[in-house]
């Protein structure tokens, strides 16, 4: 007999043995009422865990869990994971089995619904509709991806179209750019004043709903445009000081930029704490030199002071900026260079560079972004040859001497 679990579901292996005494039952080799482990059983998923050849009885009624089936093995039918339902909403934490079982698609171990979103409705700009990834549909050149909990049958890709103050409905993207209109987006429904309304902001996050372009500029609000609402609230972007606090802004890394055998693993920053008004992350863009195509991935923590976290490491080489931009198009920008070797900051690698290590490791005093070359989270003479590799190109880092940073990132 070979019964497995694991440690997440002993609270429920202690009821199942409770019950077993309890009840007067045990282990037979056959089917057969009362029996609760069957060599023809099945695995049972209960919380955490799996238990094999338990019989369907005994797993749903006695220990709450649900039975994969006849025949199945632990641990695969009980690994949890999003689950993009036939009826469109994703689900976490669901079992593989399960999942399978009622015609989702899984996505895979230990996913969730926010890093592996469904497919879902991808409206076209001539009204017609596909199911795709979010990224697919913005590549596909798709006028609007309406979501992961959309199916195509049961949203229309068509909507209000405005030209001047008259709204002309059900009309596709194509259609109402052909006239010169401005398109509301999918569903979008002409209403009395669908065509001179739309949302305004304050600087305080206030939003008003049904506001005209003029009344809203009278009152010394934001006007958001046509079709703008304020469920969800467009206002986030508000005003207010924004401190890198770690690295600070200015900050240099002089650090190497991978692993010193692996070439492919980018050791740059991508992580940023910031007291900031707000963690939306469309108030927030990221340019580099160079040509680089990093942008804001997700943000953690609290309005006022969280993490954000870039999609990935910033450039060697190259000058990095992380901007806020409020709703009046105000910004505050953070600036980072990233130049292996640079030491003493001068903007350059050279052979000062080693005297200034030198200096440092001498004094006691050292500045961890800029001495601990091979990053092993403290500085000593080993950084010395690690800064000697990064100098002439050794081991798997190209020659850092002379490279110098931009002073300033293209504009965007």
């Amino acid at each position: 007999m070979a019964t497995s679990y694991e440690i997440g579901l002993m609270p429920s292996l202690l009821a199942w043995l409770v019950a077993a005494l309890v009840l007067g039952v045990g282990y037979a080799s056959g089917a057969g009422d009362g029996h609760w482990f069957d060599v023809d059983g099945g695995a049972c998923c209960v919380g955490t865990g799996c238990l094999s050849e338990l019989t369907e009885e005994f797993c749903t009624d006695l220990v709450g869990g649900w039975f994969a089936g006849p025949g199945t093995l632990c641990p695969e039918p009980c690994r949890q994971g999003a689950c993009c339902m036939p009826d469109g909403p994703c689900e976490d934490g669901t079992y593989e089995g399960h999942c399978l079982d009622v015609g989702g698609v899984w996505q895979g171990p230990d996913t969730d619904c926010e890093t592996a979103p469904c497919p879902g409705a991808c409206c076209h700009s001539d009204g017609t509709c596909s199911v795709l990834s979010e990224d697919a549909c913005l590549a596909s050149g798709g006028a609007a991806w309406v979501g992961g909990d959309a199916h195509c049958e049961a949203i229309s890709c068509l909507g209000a179209c405005c030209l001047n103050s008259l709204c002309v409905p059900t009309q596709s993207l194509d259609n109402c750019m052909s006239v010169d209109g401005e398109w509301g987006g999918p569903g979008m429904p002409c209403e009395a004043d669908s065509c001179s309304t739309g949302a305004c902001c304050f600087d305080d996050a206030t939003c008003v709903p049904r506001e005209t372009e003029d009344a809203c500029e009278s009152a010394d609000g934001v006007w958001m445009g046509l079709f703008s609402g304020c469920d969800p609230s467009p206002c986030t972007c508000i005003l207010g000081a924004v401190t890198f606090v770690s690295p600070p802004d200015g900050t240099l890394d002089a650090r190497q930029p991978h692993p010193i055998d692996d070439a492919t693993i980018l050791q740059g920053w991508d992580t940023f704490v910031v007291d900031a008004p707000s963690m939306d992350l469309g108030c927030w863009s990221v340019s580099e030199t160079g040509g680089g195509t990093n942008s804001v991935a997700s943000a953690d923590g609290t309005a006022g002071s969280f993490t954000i976290m870039l999609s990935h490491p910033i450039a060697p080489g190259e000058l990095t900026e992380l901007t806020y931009t409020t709703l009046r198009g105000y910004s505050q920008t953070g600036t980072f260079f990233f130049l292996p070797g640079d030491v003493d900051g001068s903007m350059e690698v050279e052979r000062l560079d080693l005297t200034g290590l030198i200096g440092c490791l001498n004094a006691g005093h050292c500045d961890e972004w800029r001495t601990d070359i091979n990053r092993s989270g403290a500085t000593s003479a080993e950084d010395l040859l690690r800064l000697i590799d990064l100098f002439n190109g050794a081991q798997s880092f190209a020659p850092w001497e002379h490279e110098t940073v931009p002073s300033t990132c293209p504009l965007e």
